[in-house]
């Protein structure tokens, strides 16, 4: 009987293996490009309540016609933000609206909108009782709620 080699393993990388390899790296290094990317364009928004404690606003000895600016310092990655923001009363029936002569106050009376200047927003409202309700306030893809009250 004659003696047959058996056949062997390529000794090596072979094309076969470096085009498998080669296409499952284009993801991954598609990936490790994106990542920073993306985390270098999301702004990482805080908010605070610049003439108040957090995100508490407390007025003591304000009138009916007071009006009275919500100062909020806005940071992005802490440096001062700009931009646009829009903001909603929630509670205030009676008790505040939005002074319209200073703010874009649009169709619906509780929801405003307004520049982000310098890390600085200005959200002045019109005192129409004593009492408390809350700002909800949006900018790029952040919310934050404060709370005000009118003493």
């Amino acid at each position: 009987m004659p003696e047959h080699d058996s056949p062997t393993a390529p000794e090596g990388l072979t094309r076969r293996a470096a085009l498998v390899a080669g296409a499952w790296s284009v993801p991954v290094i598609a990936a490790a490009v994106a990542a920073p990317l993306a985390a270098a364009s999301t702004p990482l928004l805080d908010a605070t309540a610049l003439n108040g404690a957090g995100r508490a606003f407390d007025f003591d000895g304000v009138s009916p016609g007071d009006s009275i600016a919500l100062i909020i310092q806005v940071s992005d990655n802490g440096t001062p933000y700009s931009g646009s923001a829009s903001a909603v009363l929630a509670g205030a029936s009676g008790i505040a609206t939005w002074d319209g002569d200073v703010l874009d106050v649009g169709a619906d009376p509780n929801s405003a909108s307004a520049p982000v200047d310098g890390g600085e927003l200005s959200l002045p409202i019109v005192v129409g009782a004593l009492g408390s309700f809350s700002v909800t306030v949006l900018i790029a893809s952040s919310t934050w709620t404060f709370s005000v009250t009118l003493s």
